[in-house]
């Protein structure tokens, strides 16, 4: 008998032994496992799955061009995808799932700023890197000290995004729609400040909530009301499609339509079709850029997916660039993945130049486009 509960209790602290591991040992690759395994967090389904696929798309090329390339260390790297659907709830619970499974070293996701602050105390609490390519929100790296941004803030975005507005092009008289969420709310607040300090003026401010508004005739009438010289429109690249296309009923003349990088795609242009004519977005990758390297991933690209990238995909295609070299340099768990990617303040990757700093906010210019003959153009310097 008392060999037997002697058994039990050797097998019992074995079990807890193995459960309770240390907090740098628990998403370390064991010695005979040959993968290393990143989880990506995005919306696969719903009103946003096409920028959840431009990541897919993105981290699968990556990956295998890693893997034919012998892995790294000997070893394979596997993107396992959960889909969010764009809401802050499965976003969570992805987190939750994750950061319980000591196989994930890193996350890469979510696309909107609003699901990244959903998951981001789950993945500070479990040492969890978090690479988050797209979201603008300027609060998310102080929601997460593990978490790296490979997108300008909100803040720089639409600061500048101002100035294009009323120096560059040479308007006064703004209206600005933006989704109704995080980073809607925050821009919104921006664009307001920022404009009458430029020697413009905010006629009019109107949000919606994506997936509930697709017909957009209530907002363009009262855009109708207030005459403004442009509109500034920060919507997903399908929705604004829809509004530019529902606006054609509408004589607004010679205003301009400004919208931010969410509309830089080719199935943007295939939706709004001549209404996309004249309409500026901002990018801080151009697919048409003349460098070198530039052309080669975008060629690559195209070779495998029949269509331009932008920098939906090409951020988190960085993002497992970066994730690729922290290990390379030694990195082994999550904790050592977090100190090698400290490291890096200064990123010239295949699709740009970036730069970090203390707080892992990235630092990247960007280019002012144009829809002109049905292709995006980078915008002629003069405008006015």
């Amino acid at each position: 008998m008392k060999k037997a509960i002697a058994l039990v209790l050797l097998f019992t602290m074995a079990l807890v032994s193995v459960m309770a591991g240390g907090s740098n040992e628990q998403a370390a690759t064991s010695a005979d496992d040959d993968t290393i395994y990143i989880a990506c967090g995005a919306p696969f389904t719903g009103d946003d799955a096409q920028y959840g696929i431009f990541f897919r798309n993105a981290l699968d090329m990556k990956a295998e061009e890693i893997n034919a390339a012998g892995g790294i260390n000997g070893k394979k790297i596997q993107i396992d995808y959960f889909d969010d659907k764009g809401t802050p709830k499965e976003a969570s619970n992805i987190a939750q799932l994750v950061t319980s499974d000591p196989k994930y070293i890193a996350e890469i996701g979510s696309y909107n700023s609003t699901c990244v602050l959903a998951g981001a105390p789950i993945y500070q609490e479990a040492g969890m890197v978090q690479m988050a390519p797209t979201a603008g929100h300027p609060d998310i790296t102080k929601a997460n000290t593990y978490l790296f941004r490979l997108q300008n803030s909100n803040e720089v975005e639409y600061t500048w995004l101002a100035d294009v507005a009323v120096n560059k092009l040479g308007e006064k008289k703004i209206a600005i729609i933006h989704l109704e969420n995080d980073s809607g709310i925050v821009l919104s607040q921006i664009l307001n400040d920022t404009i009458p300090q430029l020697g413009g003026e905010v006629v009019m401010t109107e949000s919606y909530i994506q997936g509930q508004v697709t017909d957009f005739s209530a907002i363009l009438s009262k855009i109708k009301q207030a005459d403004p010289d442009l509109v500034i429109c920060v919507t997903s690249y399908n929705d604004m499609g829809t509004m530019l296309q529902q606006a054609k009923s509408y004589d607004f003349g010679d205003m301009k339509w400004v919208s931010s990088g969410m509309i830089y795609t080719d199935d943007f242009l295939a939706l709004a079709g001549d209404a996309a004519e004249g309409v500026y977005s901002m990018t801080i990758f151009f697919a048409d850029n003349p460098d070198e390297r530039i052309q080669n991933f975008t060629t690559k690209y195209r070779e495998k997916y029949g269509e331009n990238p932008n920098y939906f995909v090409t951020n988190a295609y960085e993002s497992l660039a970066m994730i690729e070299q922290a290990l390379k340099e030694g990195a082994t768990d999550r904790e050592s993945l977090y100190q090698n990617l400290l490291k890096i303040r200064e990123w010239d990757g295949e699709t740009g130049y970036a730069t970090f700093d203390e707080n892992r906010m990235v630092n990247r210019d960007m280019t002012v486009i144009v829809v002109k003959d049905g292709k995006w153009i980078v915008a002629p310097e003069n405008n006015n």
